[in-house]
């Protein structure tokens, strides 16, 4: 039987899950209601820390829509920043002490980031801009998640996993059209296969986690969620999406089983996690030595190209980008060459404006930690890598397994996907899911109720 509430009057997953299926079914009326919904989600942002997260969440989900299926209103580009704007006007000035211990480092960030683009950056509007802004949403997102109680944050880990759970039933029907498979893999109710994909990746990690890594009972809708997430991620062919899930997941596992903290995050036995590494073993001698198992596999790492190898097919898409900007952190190695920038590539007529004011610059860079180095060089890594440190830690000193797994596969995500610095879009719903993984654990957890 499924329960309408949970212990603390919150609405349960599968309720949360149906209530966001009629919101996003409601949005593809008209773009008017649309317009409508995002005048609510300002208002509602202006409620408090937990509502703003709640807002942001939304409007990244807006924003991915696939404009073939809702009717988006041509003011976008302006009312995803506003909200933006509204939650930190809301959540900074009330940051508690504890908030600044995120909040500093941004700030260091800020400035010396700013000072070396003012030296090296080809646009320096732009750089100032893009930095400001993600310094601006990071220490939003921290600090709000670091304001709202623990049955808050509880509460929002139902909210984003039935937020995902709503997107994949309602991509479920769009397996059967033809165009939703433009672009060479499976986009559901999203823009781009590559992003729907990894925006399940994190939520699946976390999940999944929880199943083979913290001590049951475990609801069957979780088998069933994370089967079909991983099925959705494969017909994407998004790569850096399944690599993130299967990595962070690996690096979990690897770190719960070394954990002092057994006990408190509640983990199987050892034995148990033998047991799991066992089948992990045997699947990839299944895939290793079938024929037909690791043509299906080479087929999603190759995304269905023929006459290339693995090796062909990441320098194609991810290595000759590496080489063109390890080339160009040579040649500036302590400086870099402008956050945000594409050296050599930068237009300022791709630059679209707002009253004189660039407000997107797109830039597409695959391997975070290359594109770090050509953009702010060492010394701007020097200040960020502290910042990085800190982030970790506080995913690494959770109760909940699957926070961890979900914090790294949102960091692995970068590894193909450079997105961290870009709040803008897919990064910034990665950073909400960061800051929830990050927050302070202050009271064991709670279980979901179904």
């Amino acid at each position: 039987m499924i329960k309408l509430r949970t212990q603390d009057g919150s609405y349960s997953v599968p309720v949360l899950t149906a209530l966001f299926i009629v919101f996003l079914l409601i949005l593809a009326a008209h773009s008017l209601v649309v317009l409508g919904a995002y005048i609510l989600l300002c208002l509602w942002t202006l409620l408090g820390p937990r509502q703003a997260i709640q807002a942001l969440s939304l409007n990244y989900i807006i924003i991915f829509l696939n404009p073939a299926i809702f009717h988006l209103p041509g003011a976008m580009g302006i009312l995803r920043w506003l909200i933006l704007l509204l939650a930190g006007l809301r959540v900074l000035p009330a940051a508690s002490a504890s908030a600044w211990r995120y909040i500093f480092p941004l700030v260091l960030f800020l400035v010396v980031v700013t000072a070396l683009a003012s030296i090296t950056s080809q646009l320096f509007l732009v750089s100032f801009l893009k930095v400001t802004i993600f310094s601006y949403t990071a220490a939003t997102v921290l600090a709000a998640f670091d304001s709202i109680g623990e049955q808050d944050r509880e509460n929002l880990k139902a909210w984003f996993l039935s937020l995902t759970a709503a997107v994949v039933v309602l991509s479920l029907p769009t397996l059967v059209l033809s165009a939703a498979f433009w672009g060479g893999g499976f986009r559901g109710i999203f823009t781009h296969c590559q992003l729907f994909g990894t925006f399940l990746a994190p939520t699946a990690s976390y999940v999944f986690a929880r199943l083979l890594l913290h001590k049951g009972p475990h609801n069957r809708w979780q088998w069933v969620f994370v089967v079909v997430c991983l099925v959705m991620i494969v017909l994407s062919r998004a790569r850096t999406g399944m690599l993130s899930l299967l990595l962070g997941l690996g690096a979990t596992m690897a770190f719960g089983s070394c954990s002092s903290r057994r006990e408190v995050m509640q983990l199987v036995p050892a034995r148990t996690l033998l047991k799991v590494g066992a089948y992990t073993v045997l699947i990839i001698i299944l895939v290793v030595t079938s024929s037909v198992f690791s043509k299906r596999v080479e087929g999603f790492w190759l995304k269905g190209e023929e006459n290339k190898d693995v090796a062909q097919a990441f320098y194609n898409s991810r290595g000759a980008g590496i080489a063109w900007q390890w080339k160009h952190f040579l040649e500036q190695p302590l400086t870099g060459h402008g956050f945000g920038v594409a050296v050599g590539r930068s237009d300022p007529k791709n630059t679209a404006t707002f009253m004189g004011i660039p407000i997107a610059s797109p830039t597409e860079k695959g391997f975070l930690p290359v594109a770090v180095l050509e953009e702010i060089g060492l010394v701007g890594l020097a200040v960020f890598i502290p910042f990085l440190v800190l982030l970790i830690l506080g995913a690494l000193g959770q109760r909940d397994i699957g926070l961890i797994a979900m914090c790294l596969s949102c960091l692995l995500i970068n590894m193909g996907e450079a997105v961290f610095f870009s709040p803008g879009y897919l990064g910034g719903y990665l950073w909400l899911l960061i800051g929830l993984s990050t927050a302070a654990d202050r009271e064991p957890q709670a279980k979901y109720e179904t």
